[in-house]
């Protein structure tokens, strides 16, 4: 299994943020960790996971995809997520 974050910068309304939200929620397992940034831990592919993530989005929109492969930290993120990343990273 692999840890991805997942950012992504989108230039449209709302709307399209939960589009993109709901394409992260199809991933058994995943956490939200900013209004733009997720994880996701999955058997995929970094390619992969991209690929499908960009089925949603336009051409001007922006993604971002890689692995957390080493020490990470974090700071005053909500208790579900800090729980998530404790059991995931």
């Amino acid at each position: 299994m692999h840890t991805y974050i997942v950012s992504c910068d989108l230039d449209a309304s709302a709307h399209k943020y939960k589009i993109f939200s709901h394409k992260i929620r199809e991933h058994p397992n995943w956490t939200r960790i900013t209004f733009s940034c997720w994880c996701i831990r999955t058997n995929k592919s970094a390619p992969i996971l991209c690929s499908e993530l960009r089925e949603v989005l336009d051409h001007n929109d922006s993604l971002f995809v890689a692995e957390l492969a080493r020490e990470a930290t974090w700071f005053n993120l909500p208790e579900e997520v800090t729980k998530w990343l404790k059991n995931n990273y």
